[in-house]
């Protein structure tokens, strides 16, 4: 009984196999079609569509909760974000110190030489290239001192 249905089987796969290689090989062997052109005009049309235009109107209840809403009513806010623009900050125009200029001191060992001024009514000591609150001594003479502050350079001379 086994070996009839076996038979059975592979007979009928076979012929299933054989119907597909035969529509598959068919088409390149085809004789006798007749492909025929027409020298007329063919004239086709396009079906053009026009788009449907309306308007969505608001829902008045919602179709899920079966809620009934209120007439929508427009709401105008106003907006209270703030724009902050970086402003820079104005020039702050510092007047030149006053100064008094009283000398200077060599050392021995010629390290450097040591300027006596009076800032702003302050005895203080500074060496050529020192700066003390934006006052910066360039060069010394025996009667004088050059100073720069803010990029501005003046010339001191001695009381």
């Amino acid at each position: 009984m086994k070996k009839k249905l076996n038979v059975i089987l592979i007979i009928a796969v076979a012929v299933l196999w054989g119907t597909v290689i035969y529509k598959y090989v068919s088409q390149y062997f085809a004789k006798g079609i007749a492909v025929y052109e027409s020298h007329q005009p063919v004239s086709e049309k396009v079906a053009t569509w026009q788009k449907d235009t309306f308007e969505i109107m608001p829902l008045k209840r919602d179709p899920f909760l079966n809620v009934a809403y209120a007439a929508p009513h427009q709401v105008h806010r106003q907006s209270n974000v703030r724009i902050k623009t970086r402003q820079k900050p104005a020039p702050v125009h510092v007047d030149f110190p006053q100064l008094n200029y009283f000398g200077y001191l060599k050392s021995k060992d010629k390290s450097g030489e040591l300027v006596l001024l009076k800032v702003n009514n302050k005895l203080t000591k500074l060496h050529v290239g020192e700066s003390l609150d934006g006052l910066k001594i360039v060069k010394i003479y025996k009667d004088s001192v050059k100073v720069s502050f803010n990029g501005e350079i003046r010339g001191i001379k001695k009381n």
